[in-house]
């Protein structure tokens, strides 16, 4: 059975070919007591790619779209893997993988580097998203996934606690999951379209899912007239990111030096109740290109394993 890989990868708007803004944000200063913490009020990426490039009022993210010659930018690495094509495509019924949260530092060379009272990011999450802007792909035409973002703030005292966050765009915007991780903490995230479910399972500071569980927080969206995503326009997805904070809708944060991000056991199920098949198939990674900071800013690789191995670079590779 032949696979289609999709690559990521994404155009982002032309508000990213400007320098990129001293942010002097401080996180602390941002939040608000009893409410979720500043990094989670983001403008999460759309799920449909954008036609227009040129507009400042649109976010600078936007989706994963089929590989283009056009397309020099994008805010997203990693990669997405779909089923095969045919008339009659069977449902996406679930997208699993595991990661170790990366350690967040200052970049030290590049145009966004050494910036001490600057504010850096990157987000890191497994899910669903869309393969073209004319498709549904989700629960009522919505993405499932959830993820960890991590930051270095110079005026917070350097990295910060890493959050994680579960959504459903563009219905639910990121929630915080509200517990407590550390950078080198095995996550495995999942994501079933059949019971709307989002899973985040931790087995602290080890690099293997067969070890005792740590903690586990899950949350359940209304599922009602849905049984997965479309096999023609729903892809798996393991991916980095770069985005904008919400404050700043044109510009994506400065990407944040971050250790390797290693994707392992990379799942997708598709099928009915009574035949779901795990998808085969070896990923093709996309990378974060974004010349004003600096160019190629991920190396995105896969492994023998199969595991998709993301490391932060500057300039072409």
């Amino acid at each position: 059975m032949k696979v289609i890989i999709t690559l990521l990868c994404a155009a982002t708007a032309a508000a990213t070919a400007a320098s990129i803004p001293n942010h002097n944000v401080n996180l602390n200063v941002q939040r608000r007591s009893g409410t979720r913490p500043a990094q989670l009020v983001l403008a999460r990426p759309p799920s449909t790619p954008s036609t227009n490039t040129n507009s400042h009022n649109k976010p600078a993210i936007q989706a994963a779209a089929a590989v283009s010659s056009s397309v020099s930018e994008s805010t997203r690495g990693g990669a997405t893997l779909s089923p095969p094509s045919s008339s009659s495509p069977s449902p996406i019924t679930s997208v699993s993988g595991s990661f170790r949260i990366p350690s967040a530092s200052m970049p030290v060379s590049g145009p966004t580097a050494g910036n001490e009272n600057g504010l850096y990011g990157a987000s890191f999450w497994i899910g669903l998203d869309s393969s073209s802007s004319s498709c549904s792909a989700g629960i009522n035409n919505t993405i499932l996934r959830a993820g960890v973002d991590i930051f270095w703030d110079g005026n917070a005292g350097g990295a910060q606690t890493p959050v994680a966050w579960y959504e459903l765009y563009p219905t639910v915007a990121p929630v915080d999951f509200n517990i407590t991780l550390a950078a080198g903490d095995n996550l495995r995230i999942t994501a079933d379209q059949t019971t709307g479910t989002v899973t985040l399972e931790n087995f602290g500071q080890t690099d293997s899912t067969r070890k005792a569980v740590v903690q586990t927080v899950t949350h359940t969206f209304p599922t009602t007239g849905t049984g997965g995503s479309t096999g023609d326009c729903a892809v798996g997805a393991w991916v980095v990111e770069d985005f904008p904070l919400a404050a700043l809708p044109d510009y994506p944060v400065a990407l944040v030096n971050f250790t390797e991000a290693a994707f392992r056991n990379l799942k997708v199920v598709e099928g009915a109740k009574n035949g779901k098949n795990t998808v085969k198939g070896t990923p093709v990674t996309g990378n974060i290109v974004l010349e004003a900071q600096g160019g190629q800013l991920t190396d995105c690789t896969v492994h023998s394993a199969g595991d998709v191995r993301c490391v932060r670079t500057v300039g072409s590779q």
